[in-house]
């Protein structure tokens, strides 16, 4: 690789690292604003839309996937391992409260809060 390569390469990485930085702050920001939301049922909805809409923005990954659909696409992706697991359990809370009935306590909207920081900062 010559010279320009190595500039264009850092260059690249550096963007890489700005974008990464970026994602990480309107994303920890938002987690925020809806952890001041007092209803339980409106946080844990506030929640499961911004989720899916990181999900799909940060990986890459069509609108309105199933949770099944995440799940295969995940396999596919080049994430860290850690953050595919902490992901994985993300959705099967969710998957849990949406679809079989569990019904959410502010325990569980913290643990799930806390998952997706780790989430963040593993991207």
């Amino acid at each position: 690789m010559g010279l320009f390569g190595k500039i264009f390469s850092n260059k690249k990485k550096e963007e890489d690292l700005n974008k990464r930085g970026q994602i990480k702050r309107l994303a920890t920001s938002k987690l925020k604003k809806i952890n001041n939301i007092r209803l339980i049922e409106k946080r844990f909805e506030e929640f499961v839309s911004f989720f899916r809409i990181f999900i799909e923005k940060t990986f890459h990954i069509k609108k309105n996937f199933t949770y099944e659909e995440l799940k295969k696409e995940l396999k596919n992706k080049r994430i860290k391992r850690t953050a595919k697991t902490k992901i994985r359990d993300l959705l099967l809370d969710i998957y849990e409260i949406e679809f079989k009935g569990q019904k959410i306590t502010k325990e569980k909207m913290n643990k799930m809060m806390e998952k997706f920081k780790e989430v963040i900062e593993l991207i």
